[in-house]
């Protein structure tokens, strides 16, 4: 306390007055102002104390750093919570006396990364800071697909390859296996040889960890094609002709040939076959072909040609 300039006696001080100053406010009183009120031990003086919002009752400054928290994309988000890292709390409050609110922008179509928390206090009695830089973590939500079985002729390309969730924990936000970017491929080239071959992928999106099942989805089966046997002449008597075919411009794939077909073409003529016009049939050893052999009527089995000499003879008249 002060006493005005000159109202004290002589060498007396305000210390001289014995004042005993108090207050109604104590450790548990909010912020605010409140009044002095106090008396005089010192009889020479009737002394009359003014401590109208004498005390001022400020904020408590506390620091709040924020618990590391992840949840999936997707997932609502977790219950915040927070450490005091700065300040003390006033003797018989703790962290619930706060009535800290701790949330995020982040929501449930939030991708994924870190995000920041933040938070207000709603005790007035305390100046809070809240340390939440990155302190949310949005990790990506599994997925597993499995491919749609496909199938293709050697020597053509790759179909366009589609998948299925089977597995994992669900779309979200309306998300479809479209949403995810799939990008499905397989090993196989167009000469690659009929048979099961793998079709792996990736996904563009990265809110989801996606697992393809793909394992020998895709088929090459077959390609069909005919062959037409070369016509063949040969005389009767004569073993038959090694037989050649032809195929049709385009109708093997990359560096194929004729020969690659490892042909076995016969006749059903044998070297007593009459003279006449002879069907050739014929077999292929490729299994990336399915072959028709075209060989109606293409042996001709021509007369043997000979000459007969007469026989000299002689005979009497009469």
């Amino acid at each position: 306390a002060t006493a005005p300039s000159g109202a004290l006696v002589g060498e007396d001080t305000v210390a001289s007055l014995g004042l005993s100053l108090t207050t109604a406010a104590d450790t548990t009183s909010p912020v605010g102002s409140y009044s002095v009120t106090g008396s005089a031990s010192n009889g020479n003086y009737a002394v009359t104390v003014k401590g109208t919002d004498a005390l001022a009752v400020t904020q408590r400054a506390v620091t709040l750093t924020v618990n590391a928290a992840s949840r999936i994309y997707g997932d609502a988000n977790p219950d915040f919570t927070a450490e005091l890292t700065g300040g003390t709390y006033a003797p018989g409050d703790s962290f619930q006396s706060l009535g800290l609110t701790l949330s995020t922008t982040a929501d449930q179509t939030t991708g994924v990364g870190e995000y920041d928390v933040t938070g207000t206090a709603s005790n007035t009695n305390y100046n809070v800071t809240v340390l939440g830089e990155k302190k949310l973590t949005i990790t990506k939500r599994s997925i597993t697909v499995t491919v749609d079985a496909a199938s293709r002729v050697y020597g053509d390309a790759d179909p366009v390859f589609t998948a299925q969730q089977t597995g994992g924990m669900g779309f979200v936000n309306g998300e479809t296996v479209a949403s995810l970017g799939l990008s499905l491929s397989s090993t196989a080239t167009a000469t690659s040889p009929v048979g099961k071959y793998d079709v792996t992928g990736t996904a563009s999106n990265t809110n989801y960890n996606v697992t393809v099942l793909g394992e020998k989805k895709l088929t090459i089966t077959p390609k069909a094609i005919t062959v037409t046997v070369d016509p063949a002449t040969r005389a009767y008597g004569e073993a038959n002709p090694a037989f050649t075919a032809t195929v049709p411009s385009g109708a093997l794939v990359g560096e194929d040939t004729v020969a690659s077909l490892n042909l076995t073409l016969s006749s059903d003529a044998t070297t007593t076959s009459p003279a006449g016009k002879y069907d050739v049939t014929g077999t292929a050893n490729n299994a990336n072909y399915t072959v028709t052999v075209e060989g109606t009527n293409v042996l001709t089995v021509e007369p043997k040609t000979i000459t007969v000499t007469a026989e000299n003879k002689s005979s009497r008249v009469g």
